[in-house]
């Protein structure tokens, strides 16, 4: 059996798993940032989001050398890719075939009796996903919680310079205050409004839904 062939048949073998044909990708290019092209041989496309949720090195020959040759490979293409892809091996001889997914920290390999089915690829892309989504979201909460700290204990030095009559602010150094506060918070505040005026912050998909 060739490459070529092997290829096909594992085509057809997650065609009977259920995945759709126009999810599966043959020698799926990537581009390595050089200007060269990379060819994936198997890659498996979220219909919904676009996104690679799955690619697949094949390889003749179950020796171990082969094993370890395309998990190398495929955890270098999946290191081309934004959506962190479950990267797998099929490996094929005239004994029989393995597959395995890949651990890219370390590049071992888990074999398993079969591909994983297109529900799961799904559901697990998502996840991260998700997840992504969410750690970025509590930077966001934890920078915004930061900054707050830091106007309250400016303005709390305000204060009790004030009280203390050590030292008086001029209106004018309080509209700079105010001003400076409100450069703090526009980065995380959708409108705000300072000094009579709006400031609205620029969103890109909302441009295109108009």
């Amino acid at each position: 059996m060739t490459e070529v062939e092997a290829i096909n048949y594992l085509i057809q073998e997650l065609i009977e798993l259920g995945y759709p044909e126009s999810s599966i990708r043959f020698e799926f290019a990537v581009s390595d940032g050089k200007g060269h092209r990379k060819y994936i041989d198997v890659a498996i496309i979220d219909p919904d989001s676009n996104d690679v949720v799955a690619i697949i090195e094949v390889k003749k020959g179950c020796r171990d050398n082969a094993l370890s040759n395309a998990a190398r490979q495929v955890i270098s293409y999946a290191k081309l890719l934004p959506s962190s892809p479950l990267s797998l091996v099929y490996i094929f001889d005239t004994g029989g075939k393995k597959i395995g997914v890949v651990n890219e920290s370390d590049g071992s390999v888990t074999l398993i009796p079969s591909p994983p089915s297109f529900k799961s690829l799904l559901t697990g892309g998502r996840a991260q996903n998700k997840v992504e989504v969410k750690s970025k979201s509590n930077r966001v909460t934890d920078s915004f919680s930061l900054a707050c700290y830091l106007m309250a204990i400016l303005v709390g030095i305000i204060l009790t310079l004030d009280i203390l009559n050590i030292y008086k602010f001029s209106s004018q150094q309080l509209t700079l205050l105010g001003i400076f506060v409100g450069l703090l918070v526009i980065p995380y505040a959708a409108k705000f409004k300072l000094l009579g005026m709006e400031f609205e912050r620029y969103s890109g998909s909302k441009a295109k839904s108009n």
